[in-house]
This record gives structure tokens, sequence and C-alpha cells, in this order.
């Protein structure tokens, strides 16, 4: 099963909510943050497998022009590096994440990742923001997990994300991070659309600190471990 973990505003808490579900279930986690990835900082990388990219590009000094200045002959040649792929297992976790700044190879390195042999069972973690990047990925799911922090400046990203993936027609469930009340726009946003709420996570100022280390709650306290564990055990039936 391929689950997107999304959200339409920054800092909602993706990775803290990928990161644990993988680790708490086995299932492989996909960074798909290609600019600054953040994968080997949940999990720490061991002799990982890299894998460089480049990219045919005309090779200027060896092309031939006429006095008309038409092309007569050009060679290509495969100097112009592009990305590199990364893979690793951390106990049970297998890991991937890919660096990259071109947008346009962008769709290609999630497509190689994504489709590999080893990914039956992925949480892969999205940039925030809707955009043509990650409706691609969406397009690609089985299911979809909205992560919002439940405040009035994300509200109208909160909407745009649940209308994203009601219009590629994909299934999801909604993730309320750092929350211990739910304002009443949100809830009864979801009452007239009729989402479906999977679970809420509360953060206080202990664990706060640990989530901005990119420690794994899930293996430092066992309520925590718990509510993954829970959580993951509902995506599994979807």
């Amino acid at each position: 099963m391929k689950i997107a973990v999304i959200s339409g505003s920054e800092k909602s808490g993706t990775s803290f909510i990928a990161t644990n579900l993988a680790s708490v279930g086995n299932y492989a986690y996909f960074d798909c943050d290609f600019i600054n990835p953040k994968a080997n900082f949940y999990f720490e990388e061991n002799n990982a497998t890299t894998t460089e990219h480049y990219e045919d590009v005309f090779d200027l000094n060896s092309t031939t022009f006429n006095n008309s200045t038409c092309c007569v002959s050009a060679n290509t040649s495969k100097n112009l590096f592009i990305g590199n792929e990364f893979s690793y297992l951390n106990e049970k976790v297998k890991v991937y994440y890919g660096k990259t700044s071109n947008v346009n190879f962008r769709k290609a390195l999630f497509d190689k990742i994504l489709n590999q042999a080893q990914f039956t069972n992925v949480y892969f973690d999205l940039p925030s923001k809707i955009s043509d990047f990650t409706l691609h990925a969406i397009k690609n799911a089985d299911y979809c997990l909205i992560v919002t922090e439940p405040t009035a400046l994300n509200f109208d990203e909160f909407k745009g994300c649940l209308r994203a993936v009601k219009l590629l027609s994909k299934p999801y469930g909604i993730v309320f991070n750092k929350t211990t009340l739910l304002p009443q726009q949100f809830e009864d946003y979801c009452y007239q659309v009729n989402a479906n709420v999977l679970a809420s996570f509360p953060t206080y100022l202990k664990e706060e600190k640990l989530i901005s280390n990119c420690e794994l709650l899930s293996k430092l306290k066992l309520t925590y471990k718990q509510a993954f564990l829970a959580l993951h055990q509902q995506l599994k039936k979807k």
C-alpha cells in the first residue's frame, strides 16, 4: 500500500507523522523533499546505496555549423549532473530519498524510486503546499493522509488540500497535529464535507524539543507508540 502524507501548510508535521508511522509499521519511508531532505535525521544512515543521475546535453565545442549558421552535426555528452538518489536500511525500515534542484527531473526521480520492487508498503512524505509535483505524487498513492495544525492561518490551505485529494478521487483521512482542542471552524467543515478524522496528536513542551531534534517519539514514549500503532492499523484496513 502506498500512502501519501500531505499538508497544505508548512510545519504542520508531515515528517513527524510519516516517520513514526513507518517506524511502528515497518513500512518503507520515502522523503519526497528533493531540495532539503531530512530522512537521515530521523533514520540514521548506514551503508547507503547512492545513484547519480546525469542528463544528455549538447557539446557546443564539437558542434559544426555551415555558412548559413545551420547546425550540420552535434554531439551530446552525458556530463550534466542533475541529481542523486539514496537508499538504506535502518532496522526494519527501508529509507529512500533524493536530491535534485532540477524541477523537471523531480517527477521522473519520484517515479523511479516509488516503482522499485521494495515499495509494496510505503509512507511517502510530501513537501508542504499543493503543487504540480504533489498532485503527481498524490495520483500515485493508494491513500492520502492529510496532516494539519488546525489554526485559523492554516484553514484555507487545509480546505485546498482536501479539494485536491477529492479532485483526484483518492480515499483520505485526516490527522490533526499540535492540538488539544479542535477549533470550531475545522470541526464544522469536517462535518460539512463528511471528512474522516483518524487521529489527533497534542504536542507538549517536552515533546516539542524532541520533535525538533528529529527524534521518533514512538520509540521513546509508550503512549506515542500506542497512538501511532493504532493509526497505522486503521490505515492498513483502508
